[in-house]
């Protein structure tokens, strides 16, 4: 795995935001370009729209497009005490936004206007919306990036509530769920917020993720769920440590010269997904190197 050329396969056909996140993540530069290049994707209503996570190409704002831009700025490790103004603006503009758009006590996971442009069929609106993805994510990153004397605070912290009670009630078993869900027990466990669900939430995750990882023959098979598939950087969720380390060799053997390529398909006849399967590849490309160098503890988690 020769990593300057997988860095030189970023900077040539990554967007601005993935050369900020390689840049961040592998050559110490500064969060702040991070908010920098996410700007471009915010709409004057607050919420993120493109193609933040290529699969969907909607410009308009959705509260899942939302969702990976704050989870972005959390990721790279923007909190409530540390935004500079630029980036408190910006976080402060999407708030509206979200509030705005609530479905009772969820975010719907596809908007009416998907169907208007390219995507894979899974984000063609329909009403069979996910009670956890975004809403779990958004929740983590809005504990972690509003100050507590926000006027929209302690209603994020009754949603919250709200989810992690149904959470409670209900066994998940869908991987995108999981990992928004992951991404809301590490935000309460760094926060202390309804820190009375956080042992309960650990347990339950721990038997749910280890319970859909696919056996390690059925990697190569596609689109399958492996380790990775979930942010366990900060805490292993008990995930067997000698299958973590068969995910790394499994990622380190899939490389084709200084990339990897998708998995999946959109599932339809549209011809963007060509363009947007090379956007993938520098997502992807980010995302496996920091777990590969983050579980060899060369870089920091």
């Amino acid at each position: 795995m020769n990593i300057d050329k997988i860095k030189n396969r970023v900077y040539q056909q990554g967007r601005d935001i993935e050369v900020a996140l390689y840049n961040y993540f592998f050559e110490n530069d500064a969060n702040e370009f991070i908010s920098l290049s996410l700007s471009l994707y915010q709409n004057e209503d607050g919420g993120f729209g493109g193609d933040l996570e290529p699969d969907s190409m909607n410009p308009n704002s959705s509260p899942f497009q939302t969702s990976v831009a704050l989870e972005s700025l959390v990721d790279v490790n923007f909190r409530s005490n540390n935004l500079d103004g630029f980036t408190k603006e910006m976080v402060d503009k999407s708030i509206p936004y979200l509030m705005n758009n609530l479905h009772g006590d969820y975010w719907e996971t596809t908007i009416p206007s998907n169907n208007d442009y390219s995507s894979a069929v899974w984000w063609k609106y329909n009403d069979n919306h996910s009670r956890y993805n975004p809403t779990a994510s958004l929740l983590a990153s809005l504990l972690l990036l509003l100050d507590k004397n926000n006027r929209y605070y302690e209603k994020v912290v009754e949603l919250t509530k709200k989810l992690l009670d149904k959470y409670m009630e209900n066994c998940l078993s869908e991987k995108h769920e999981l990992a928004c869900i992951m991404r809301l027990h590490q935000a309460i466990e760094e926060t202390k917020v309804l820190n009375e669900y956080e042992k309960k939430m650990y347990d339950k995750l721990k038997a749910e993720v280890n319970s859909i990882i696919d056996p390690v023959e059925e990697w190569d098979k596609g689109y399958m769920t492996t380790p990775f598939a979930f942010p366990i950087i900060n805490n292993q969720y008990d995930i067997p440590i000698e299958l973590i380390n068969t995910n790394i060799k499994f990622l380190e053997n899939s490389i084709i010269n200084d990339h990897w390529n998708v998995t999946w398909t959109w599932m339809n006849d549209d011809p963007a997904f060509e363009m947007q399967a090379i956007k993938w590849q520098a997502v992807l490309a980010i995302k496996n190197l920091r777990n590969i160098l983050a579980f060899q503890g060369k870089i920091k988690p």
